[in-house]
């Protein structure tokens, strides 16, 4: 049945498709939207964009408590990621980490951190 969902949603112009899914959001239907964002786009004809935008609204709407959470914890990363640039160098000085090896590190824990953001994205897919 996903199958077929995905297929109806794919032939009409991009402003039915929305009011598709916007309709199924409204109306809280599991089986559309399961269908059409819990595959890739592309099966929908649905953009990147537009399954990451429908997929936050249907979070949303189907868990408000955990989306409020996810919004304080993002917050909160992102005041500890600013915050941590005043003190960071004072502590990598007195740990005796010279400049080379400090940027070494920071690319490092960048590439870390985006991988990690990445897989608890594909953990929390419905699909």
């Amino acid at each position: 049945m996903n199958g077929e969902v995905r297929a109806h949603a794919k032939t009409p112009s991009v402003e039915k498709r929305n009011e598709l899914i916007n309709e199924a959001l409204a109306e809280r239907d599991e089986v559309t939207l399961c269908a059409l964002l819990g595959a890739p786009g592309y099966l929908s004809g649905l953009s990147k964009a537009e399954t990451a935008h429908y997929t936050r609204k249907y979070h949303e709407i189907t868990n408000p408590l955990l989306m409020q959470r996810f919004e304080v914890l993002n917050a909160v990363r992102k005041k500890v990621e600013k915050s941590i640039l005043i003190f960071e160098p004072e502590i990598w000085k007195q740990v005796g980490i010279n400049k080379i090896q400090l940027e070494a590190l920071r690319t490092g824990s960048k590439a870390a951190a985006d991988a990690w953001i990445m897989s608890e994205f594909s953990e929390s897919n419905p699909n």
